[in-house]
This record gives C-alpha cells, sequence and structure tokens, in this order.
C-alpha cells in the first residue's frame, strides 16, 4: 500500500550536507580534508588463558610473571591497555583465554570499550588467538589458515592447530585493511628440524598475505603478532640463511611487507637485558613484531613499544603498537552508521526452505538440471552455512563430522527456528515469538511497521503455521492456531498475509460436502473468517487510527491477476486447499516427481509471491517479506523424495520470481535478498551413507540424469541439528560476513541463525536514526 514518504525537507538538507561535508566533489585528486587515526597493536599476554583458572595454580607460582595471581593482576593488564600512549583501536593478543572468558574481561575490566570481542584457534592447546576493536570499528570479513600438526619445539605427538587469522575491518570514516594476528611457536628445545617447519609456518603466512593484496578489494594489510624469533639469527637460521624477519621482507614491488619495527628507533637495545626468568633470553621474542603492505606502510606515522612496567605484570613481551593516519574516505561504505545514511536495504526479502538442508538442493538441482550448483542463489556472493540449534543447544562442528549421530538428538523445531529469525532470540521448541519466560518479542516486522514499511508473510503451508507465526504472532504453544490466526488477522499491522488452510477444501482443493469446526482452526475460527469475508476483520495498518480490513482473495486466477495492475490497501490470499498447496494431495506419495497430476485450482509459491510483491511495492518507504516454502519439511518428515523434489523446485522458481522483480522493479542497490532454510528434515544424504567400519560415511545424492528422481536417502523421519546452507545479496548483505566467525571442517564458516535478526534489526534502528 501506500505511504507518504518519512523525508522531510530538513531530514533532506542534513543527508545533503552529510554528503557534502564526509564526500567532498572530487576534481580529479583525493581529497584529504579530514584524518582519521588509528591504532593497531600486538600483545603477547602470557598465558592469559589461565587467567581466570585461579584455583589450578601451584603457590610455588604465585610470583612468576607467566602466570595471574588473582583479579589485581586482571586490572594491571587492563591498566596496560588503557594506558593513554596505548589505548589500541584494534588490538590483538596472543595465548589468549576463551571467547566467554574475554567478553568477560572486556565487560568487567575494560569497561566494555571493545565492541568486536572474538577469538580464534591459537597455537597451542586451550590457547587461542584473540582480536579486539572499539565501538565504530567494523569487521567486514575473515580469513585464516588453519591446519593440525605437531609442535616443532617438542617431543609431544599432540596436534596443534597453525596459521594467522585476519579480520577486514572499516573504519568510522569508511577506510578498509585486513589485519592480521599469529603465534608462531617458540624455538625453546631448538633443532634443525623445528627452525624448519618454523620456517614452513612464516613462508605460509607470507603467502597469505600476498593472496589478501591480491584480491583488489584492498591493498592495505598488517600483520602482527609474536614470531618467536631471536633478536638475530640463531645458529639454524645461519645455516638455512632465512629467518622470520627475512621471510616476511622477501619479494618484488608491490609484494614486498615492510617491518615497522625497524622504525622504532633503539627499542631492541633498550629492552635486550628483559628476559623471561624461566627461559633463556636466546629462545624468546622480547618484541613482537609488526609487519604492513607498502600501501598500509605508508599511512604509518609512529610505531612505537610500551615501555611500562605495567606491563609486564602480564607478559615477557612489550607491546607494539602502530598508529596509521588515513585520509577519511567515503567510498565502499557497507557497515551502517550514522555517516552513511545510504547504505540500508530499502526492501529486505527473507525466503526459506523448511526443512531443506543441502541435499534438498542438490536432489532438486539433479532433477530440474541434471547436475548441481545450478540454482541462481548457489552463485549469490555472500554464501555460508548457518547453525539452528535451539535455546540450550549447540553444535560442535568436529563432533558433528566424527559421529554420524551426532545432528540427529538436539534440533530445533520450526516454530523456535522462526522465533530465532525473526526476533533474535533463540527460544525453546514448539514457542511462538515468546522468550524462555514465553514473554513476547519484538520481532522484525514491528520495527519495520514502525518504520513506516509495508510487511507481508507468504507460505506454501497454513497462515497459522510455525514458520509465519514465528514472524508476526506470540503465542507460548505452536498448536495454539485459533490464538496465533486471531492475532494475526485480528491484532497486527501486517499488510500482506498469503498461505492455507482454507476451512472448505481438502488436501486435493476439492469442496468440502461437511465442514466441522475444527477445519477452521488455521484461520481463527468459524466466527472470524466468516467476518472476514463481510470486511469486519482487520486491525490498523497505517498507524491513523482506523482499523483496515482484509481484501479476501482465493482462486488461482485472482493471484495471477493480482500480480499485476491495482492492488488493495491489505491482502489476505487464502488458496482453496487445505494445510499444503501440494504436498498432501492423493495418490501415490511415494511417486517419482510429477507422476501424480498437480492440483491446478491452486495457485504456485511463485504466482503467490507476484502478487504479495504488487501489493508491497506501492509503499515507497519499501518493505518486509517473508516467503516460505513449508512444504518442502512435510515431505521430508514423511521422506517422500519425489514430493521434496517437487516442494524444492516450487521454492527454486519463486526464487526466480524475485530476483527477477528485482531486476525489473527495484535494484539490488536498494533490496537485500536471503535464502536459506528453518532446519535440515529427514537427515536425506546419498545412498549407502552411515555408521561403517571405517567410521560415520556420508555420500553424495547420485545423479540418474535430468528429468530422473536421483538416488537419495533418508536417515530420520524428524529434524536434526546439521548446518543449512544460507545466501545473500543485495544492500547490506556484506554485513553478514562479519559474523561468520566460526568454522566448520566441511561446511566451512556458518553464522547462528539469531544473526539474520540481529543485523536487520541494527540496519533497521539505524536507518531510524537517520531520519
Amino acid at each position: 500500500m501506500f505511504r507518504p514518504k518519512r523525508l522531510t525537507p530538513i531530514n533532506v538538507f542534513g543527508i545533503v550536507l552529510s554528503i557534502v561535508f564526509l564526500c567532498p566533489i572530487s576534481n580529479g585528486y583525493e581529497q584529504t580534508h579530514e584524518i582519521e587515526a588509528i591504532r593497531i597493536a600486538t600483545y603477547n599476554i602470557e598465558h592469559f588463558s589461565r587467567m581466570f583458572d585461579q584455583e589450578k595454580l601451584p603457590k610455588s607460582n604465585r610470583n612468576r610473571t607467566e602466570y595471574f595471581r588473582d583479579e589485581e593482576d586482571l586490572y594491571e593488564v587492563a591498566r596496560t591497555i588503557k594506558l593513554k600512549e596505548f589505548d589500541p583501536d584494534i588490538l590483538c593478543v596472543q595465548e589468549c583465554c576463551d571467547q566467554e572468558m574475554l567478553e568477560l574481561f572486556n565487560r568487567k575490566w575494560l569497561e566494555n570499550k571493545y565492541e568486536f570481542v572474538k577469538v580464534f584457534p591459537g597455537n597451542t592447546e586451550n590457547m587461542y588467538l584473540g582480536i579486539l576493536a572499539k565501538k565504530g570499528i567494523v569487521p567486514m570479513a575473515t580469513k585464516d589458515q588453519y591446519y593440525l600438526e605437531r609442535d616443532p619445539a617438542s617431543n609431544s605427538k599432540t596436534l596443534f592447530s597453525r596459521g594467522p587469522v585476519f579480520v577486514k575491518f572499516q573504519t568510522p570514516k569508511g577506510n578498509r585493511f585486513w589485519v592480521g594476528t599469529t603465534h608462531i611457536k617458540s624455538k625453546y628445545r631448538n633443532s634443525k628440524r623445528a627452525t624448519q617447519r618454523r620456517i614452513k609456518q612464516i613462508t605460509r603466512i607470507r603467502a597469505i598475505c600476498e593472496e589478501l593484496l591480491a584480491d583488489g578489494e584492498t591493498d592495505k594489510l598488517v600483520i602482527l603478532g609474536d614470531f618467536n624469533d631471536d633478536l638475530g639469527l640463531d645458529e639454524y637460521e645461519k645455516e638455512l640463511g632465512q629467518d622470520a624477519i627475512s621471510i616476511m621482507n622477501k619479494g618484488k614491488g608491490k609484494e614486498k611487507l615492510v617491518s615497522l619495527n625497524n622504525r622504532i628507533n633503539g627499542a631492541i637495545d633498550k629492552i635486550s637485558t628483559y628476559h623471561c626468568e624461566i627461559e633463556p633470553p636466546k629462545y624468546r621474542s622480547i618484541l613482537d613484531y609488526i609487519f604492513a603492505s607498502p600501501t598500509m606502510a605508508s599511512y604509518e606515522k609512529n610505531t612505537r613499544i610500551i615501555d611500562n612496567p605495567i606491563a609486564a605484570v602480564a607478559s615477557n613481551h612489550y607491546p607494539v603498537v602502530a598508529t596509521f593516519e588515513f585520509p577519511a574516505s567515503c567510498k565502499n561504505m557497507i557497515h551502517v552508521t550514522n555517516d552513511s545514511p545510504n547504505q540500508i536495504p530499502k526492501n529486505i526479502i527473507l525466503m526459506i526452505s523448511d526443512g531443506c538442508g543441502y541435499n534438498h538442493i542438490d536432489a532438486a538441482s539433479l532433477y530440474q538440471y541434471g547436475k548441481t550448483g545450478t540454482q541462481l542463489y548457489e552463485k549469490f556472493p555472500v554464501k555460508c552455512a548457518m547453525a539452528t540449534y535451539m535455546a540450550g543447544g549447540s553444535y560442535d562442528p568436529n563432533i558433528a563430522w566424527a559421529d554420524f549421530n551426532y545432528v540427529a538428538a538436539d534440533y530445533t523445531d520450526s516454530a523456535a527456528a522462526a522465533t530465532a529469525m525473526s526476533t533474535g532470540h533463540k527460544t525453546y521448541k514448539k514457542a511462538v515469538g515468546v522468550d524462555l519466560s514465553e514473554k513476547p518479542l519484538k520481532h522484525i516486522i514491528a520495527l519495520c511497521e514502525e518504520l513506516g514499511k509495508a510487511t507481508g508473510l507468504v507460505t506454501t503451508v497454513q497462515i497459522s503455521h510455525a514458520t509465519p507465526a514465528g514472524f508476526v504472532a506470540h503465542n507460548k504453544h505452536r498448536h495454539n492456531y485459533e490464538q496465533i490466526a486471531n492475532e494475526i488477522l485480528k491484532r497486527s499491522p501486517i499488510d500482506v498475509i498469503v498461505g492455507c488452510g482454507h476451512p472448505l477444501y481438502d488436501e486435493n482443493g476439492v469442496e468440502r460436502k461437511n465442514v466441522s469446526e475444527d477445519n477452521y482452526k488455521y484461520v481463527g475460527g468459524r466466527v472470524t473468517f466468516e467476518a472476514l469475508f463481510a470486511g469486519n476483520i482487520g486491525a490498523d495498518a497505517d498507524s491513523d487510527r482506523i482499523n483496515d480490513p482484509w481484501a479476501v482473495i482465493q482462486t488461482r486466477e485472482q493471484f495471477q491477476q493480482l500480480a499485476y495492475g491495482e492492488t488493495p490497501k491489505r491482502l489476505l490470499g487464502i488458496a482453496q486447499v487445505w494445510e499444503t498447496l501440494q504436498q498432501n494431495r492423493s495418490g501415490d506419495a511415494n511417486a517419482a516427481p510429477y507422476v501424480v497430476p498437480m492440483i491446478e485450482s491452486v495457485p504456485t509459491l511463485q504466482e503467490m509471491t507476484n502478487a504479495s510483491l504488487n501489493v508491497l511495492d506501492n509503499d515507497e518507504d519499501g518493505f518486509f517479506l517473508m516467503v516460505e516454502g513449508g512444504a518442502v519439511d512435510w515431505a521430508s518428515h514423511a521422506n517422500q523424495s519425489g514430493r521434496v523434489i517437487e516442494e524444492e523446485i516450487d521454492f527454486n522458481k519463486a526464487v526466480e520470481a524475485v530476483v527477477g522483480w528485482i531486476n525489473k522493479n527495484s535494484s539490488w542497490d536498494e533490496t537485500l535478498l536471503i535464502v536459506t532454510g528453518d532446519h535440515e528434515c529427514g537427515y536425506l544424504t546419498g545412498p549407502d551413507s552411515g555408521n561403517k567400519k571405517i567410521g560415520p560415511v556420508w555420500n553424495n545424492i547420485i545423479n540418474h540424469g535430468k528429468g530422473n528422481q536421483p538416488g537419495m536417502e533418508w536417515h530420520s523421519d524428524d529434524h536434526t541439528n546439521a548446518l543449512i546452507p544460507f545466501y545473500a545479496k543485495g544492500k547490506g548483505s556484506g554485513l553478514f560476513r562479519t559474523v561468520m566467525t566460526k568454522k566448520d571442517p566441511v561446511r566451512g564458516y556458518y553464522i547462528d541463525n539469531t544473526d539474520v535478526a540481529k543485523l536487520i534489526f541494527e540496519m533497521l534502528r539505524r536507518n531510524n536514526s537517520l531520519n
């Protein structure tokens, strides 16, 4: 429906001013009216991983610098970080504690100064690499090169993770650069073999730096950390002719990395007498190193050590900090800030294939095209996996691929999963829009309505079923269909509701001869249903304090016609079928796809989506639309291979329709499209998978050619806790890279389902602050 624009002349004037002053019009020369200084530091906080483990520390170690004795030591570490001459904007720490403890340290001792607080696998057991960034400095992407190998500096057979982690940051003024940190094992118990492995590790790190600099996104990179290099070559490195500094600095032209430590006048001589009490200085690096790309180094203004007694409390390493001064930039701003009013999507479309995992997509693709990787969304620029577990659950990527049965337990349901994606909060199974205490949570749709945007839900199952309900209703149990339907239809301000649940038609789209009271439950009961057609049902949808009744359509022809031309103010589309559009139709439910004739009297998901878009895009403030292929889940529960493929193809065609609408009626510069699921259902694999003598086996779906049902195998009639695919494209999609911090050994980086709502809420709320 149409709503007036919310921009006033004052707002327009303010935006124009911000553009003029932050992005001066260029006359062919770079504008440098504004300088942005960023401090990047490395601090090897010795055995930081043990700082909360006070009970395990023997009293004999209380005076050794490698241990934290009590909270007073933590306070001293925090004092070091907060020193005026230190106070880094981005801080890389080695030998770090785990995620929970580092977050606690930030809240309790650093006064919550850092917004980005992440840990990554380190170089020794129970020790991690940590990166912290102040508020306003936004992570955009991560890159790591973890690999396992024996510790070259000991006789232990334990395998440790190696390699650095890199995070691409964007500053408040729009500058982008990569920051990397690593911890190369020391040469304690040194040998030629250990030195060779160290050189191999450092060579790999340099190769990653070159790879990042070659991607064209940015030519700015800095890597910091504990290289555990002697202050000069040892005997083995002399024989091999290489050490950490020479390896990192080798190269020609743009490939060469610059050691910023060379710019610390007299620093090495000054601190060379200080060393750890328990290890000879030959095997300890007193000074962490900072290397930078030539472009990054050109912005470096001041690199120094923090030569302060407080720093020595925590570590035998002095902190090293480099200050970079950049000209303010207005290019490539992705993060939503108060300086970037034009970086928020006008329209947000979230498409959910309920129950869909990776193999569901492959099965449909093999039938449709005879090959995988063919769907439009599989080519989207943002691709990752997504965890779906409910409150109290978890996902362990290592166990998931070591135990075939792991993902078959502790799974979520559609209600809890939809609530997580709609509100940003985990909740209990069967909960609809409420928290663990059954208190209502705020939906994305509610915020969109507050901002004047149009909102809609489309589904191939009942309008009051778990997933659509999880985006607009609040109820302690998903099976309270009548209550949920009445809340949606009578009290919510949503503009479009389209789906199934028609009380007067059966599963084949045939009009019932006898209609029971139970048949009306999905639409709020008989009284509500009859009042809908009388035009007496509907809440205030546009904040004018006047109730807005629903315009009701039912036939396929009405849906097809509504894709074009005039539209109503509010739309309720109830297809003339009971619970699903096609999945529950009569005939052999286990037949190959399309062997049983489809019901021709009901619309497709594509047709319902087209009609909904034509209603919603009348609002000049934009809209939010959730589209669900709900019966993919139903067919998966029943292990109906043919009907799963039918339902997934129906969903895929709806995605194609949305992409077509964006290209024709909108643009990727104003619309965000997300394609994902809510959980996997059926534990679908290729044939002959499962627990074998050799261990767990996951075989691929077998290709039998286009138009033929592929080889498939089901291992459950319920949901699983497996990771599912996630795709995004359009305005704001790059933000999802900022939360890709966890990695699965098979699926790669993954996000959490709550991240969907959290990032959308951030975009919408910042948008509101600008208007």
